[in-house]
């Protein structure tokens, strides 16, 4: 392909999801790398949707061809997945780069890793010493305040807000390192100690945060331990229960991040088959937390038990203690 070609001379070379991605422009978002390029970013001009274009709540979206998917989001930029290898993406005028970044490492990721057969859950993972362990949830249940109550701690990041699991036929469900930054309010910051002062808001006008993750997000891939849907109740103090198989199949169907993709991908059917391998293979547990108690570290202390007890010789990761954000 001649785009691959001339992408391939020049550029920037990250890794993200356990691929190497080249590109040209920068993404202070991803860890900088080395090695061949498997998928290649650069700006471009993108298909126009037609009247067949599918909306959703902030994008359109629809197929262009052959496993090649346009997203438009009015007033940011289009985007040109084409066959899990290349993405074109053309900024609206008077598109912030950020906001462009914003929903590339998005919505737009989303389809390359469907398209790379990478399954993407809504959910954010840490690094234990029994192996990756997932927080999914919807948006606002505070999966990244529960990953920096666990950086924190010592425990490396793998992944906020979008984890993609590699489905191997001899390894089983590996988590692969995504991209290198956490979104969260000022409240949990403090909440949790920290503050959010210098940081850049997520977007003009919001207050949420950017957090710079770079030091703390593991190079590695790690074998999956187990899942945890957060949920919240009027209880007195955070429960931990195991979810029966099928509703741990429909827990990752409800949590698959942006499933709206799938049928444009044509995987749907592959999609529920990972799921239902996922669920078979590992364990999918309910954390429960108060209602009205907004103390993180509860609820860090009962998921840190409760996969520490599960792991061989785990020892809790103290040397790795973080005193502080920067």
């Amino acid at each position: 392909m001649g785009a691959k070609t001339k992408a391939a001379t020049s550029g920037l070379t990250y890794s993200a999801y356990g691929f190497t991605l080249q590109s040209d422009f920068p993404c202070p978002e991803l860890v900088e790398a080395r090695g061949e390029p498997e998928v290649f970013l650069r700006r471009g001009a993108v298909p126009r949707l037609g009247l067949a274009a599918r909306t959703g709540q902030h994008e359109r979206y629809g197929t262009t061809g052959p496993n090649c998917i346009a997203v438009s989001v009015p007033g940011v930029a289009s985007y040109h997945i084409r066959d899990g290898h290349e993405i074109i993406v053309e900024p609206a005028q008077g598109g912030l780069e950020s906001d462009v970044r914003l929903w590339l490492f998005g919505s737009v990721f989303a389809v390359l890793l469907n398209q790379r057969n990478i399954l993407p859950l809504h959910a954010s993972a840490i690094e234990t010493p029994g192996g990756a362990v997932l927080f999914a949830g919807p948006s606002g249940i505070g999966k990244s305040t529960l990953l920096l109550a666990f950086i924190l701690r010592g425990y490396p990041m793998i992944a906020d807000d979008v984890s993609g699991i590699v489905i191997d036929p001899h390894l089983g469900c590996v988590v692969v390192p995504g991209v290198a930054r956490s979104k969260l309010w000022p409240d949990a910051l403090e909440r949790l100690g920290a503050s959010s002062e210098g940081l850049q808001p997520v977007r003009p006008g919001t207050t949420k945060c950017v957090l710079p993750a770079e030091k703390y997000l593991s190079r590695r891939s790690t074998a999956l331990n187990r899942v945890y849907l957060l949920t919240t109740a009027d209880i007195h103090t955070p429960e931990i229960r195991r979810l029966d198989k099928l509703s741990g199949v429909e827990t990752l169907l409800e949590h698959t991040y942006r499933p709206h993709f799938l049928d444009l991908t044509g995987i749907r059917a592959t999609h529920f088959q990972a799921v239902a391998g996922l669920a078979r293979r590992h364990p999918v547990l309910l954390a429960t937390r108060p209602l009205h108690d907004g103390r993180i570290h509860h609820l860090a202390d009962a998921i840190e038990s409760d996969f520490l007890s599960k792991a061989s010789r785990a020892v809790r990761p103290n040397s790795r203690r973080v005193s502080s954000l920067p």
